[in-house]
C-alpha cells in the first residue's frame, strides 16, 4: 500500500517529497475502512430499493475516503460529477443524517457541472480561503472531467489553495504531466489503494495550507498487474484490498466485518424508513 508518485524535475519536486509520507494511527486506518464499507453498503441498499439514477460510488469509495478524512470542518468540498461520497465521508458524526440526505436527494444531479461554473467558483472559493488566517483548502473532486487549463494555470499563478481531485481510465491521458506543465504538482495514484490515496492527499492539503498553492492527484487504477491477476488478488476491489492490508496490521477479523456492517445496516434502515416516511407525509 505505497503512494506511487509521478516522477517530475527535481527542482519542481511534488509535495510528498518535502517532509515525507505521514504515518498513519490504526483509529484513522479503521475509520478509512469504515468509510469506504459504509459507501459499498450505500449503494448496495440504493439498488434493493430501486432508487434511480445510482450515483457512481464503486471504484470511487478508496479516493472519496482517503481525502475527506483529511480535511477540516471549514474546508470546502466541490463535486463536479454530484457525488455523494465526500461530503458523506465528512459528516461522519452525523452520518444517520448525511445518509438519509442521500436518500432523499439521490436522483438530483449537478447540471451545471456541464458548464465552466463550478470551476470559477472553486477558484473564487479559493482566494477567499487564502485571503483568511485559518488555511483552509477547497478540494474540488472533478470525476472524469479534465479540468481546463485555464483554470489550472489561475491556481498556480496565485498558489491557490486547491486540490484537484481527478479520475482517469488510461495512462496516456496523464494528466498529471498536464498539471505540471500548468505550474503545480501532479501526482498519480491508486484509484484503489485507500492508504496511498490518504497519505498523498494529506502532503497535498499540506503543501496547500502552507501557501505554496494547488495540487493536482491523478486517480487511476495501477496498471502494474493485469487485470485478471488484480481480480485473483484482490486488488480491483479497494474495499477487499484495505481488508487485507489491515489483517496484515492485526486490525481487521471477518468478525469486526460483521459488527461494522451490521451496526451500519441498521443506520441505514433508520435512514430508509425515515425517508419514506416524509413522503408519505
Amino acid at each position: 500500500m505505497t503512494p506511487r508518485k509521478h516522477q517530475r524535475d527535481p527542482a519542481t519536486a511534488t509535495p510528498p517529497s518535502e517532509s515525507g509520507f505521514p504515518l498513519i494511527s490504526n483509529q484513522k486506518l479503521v475509520a478509512l475502512y469504515t468509510a469506504m464499507l459504509t459507501c459499498r453498503l450505500l449503494e448496495r441498499r440504493m439498488r434493493a430499493e430501486s432508487i434511480r439514477p445510482i450515483p457512481r460510488l464503486r471504484g470511487r469509495e478508496a479516493v472519496a475516503a482517503g481525502v475527506a478524512l483529511n480535511l477540516l470542518p471549514q474546508d470546502q468540498v466541490s463535486t463536479l460529477d454530484g457525488s455523494l461520497l465526500p461530503g458523506l465521508i465528512r459528516q461522519e458524526p452525523a452520518a444517520e443524517d448525511a445518509i438519509r440526505t442521500a436518500f432523499a436527494q439521490t436522483g438530483e444531479r449537478n447540471a451545471r457541472a456541464r458548464s465552466g461554473a463550478p470551476w470559477d467558483e472553486a477558484l473564487q472559493s479559493a482566494r477567499a480561503l487564502k485571503c483568511g488566517e485559518k488555511k483552509n483548502v477547497v478540494a474540488l473532486f472533478s470525476g472524469l472531467a479534465r479540468a481546463p487549463k485555464d483554470v489550472l494555470h489561475s491556481a498556480a499563478a496565485e498558489r491557490l489553495p486547491i486540490l484537484f481531485v481527478c479520475h482517469s481510465k488510461r495512462e496516456a491521458e496523464n494528466l498529471a504531466a498536464i498539471a505540471d506543465g500548468c505550474g503545480l504538482p501532479g501526482i498519480v495514484v491508486d484509484c484503489e489503494d485507500a492508504v496511498a490515496v490518504y497519505r498523498v492527499a494529506a502532503e497535498a492539503l499540506a503543501h496547500a495550507r502552507r501557501g505554496n498553492g494547488p495540487t493536482l492527484m491523478e486517480c487511476r487504477q495501477w496498471p502494474a498487474l493485469r487485470k485478471p491477476e488484480r481480480r485473483s488478488r484482490g486488488d480491483d476491489d479497494a474495499v477487499r484490498k484495505t481488508e487485507r492490508y489491515l489483517a496484515g496490521k492485526g486490525l481487521w477479523t471477518m468478525e469486526l466485518k460483521r459488527q461494522t456492517q451490521a451496526g451500519l445496516e441498521r443506520m441505514l434502515d433508520r435512514a430508509v424508513t425515515s425517508v419514506s416516511n416524509g413522503a408519505h407525509c
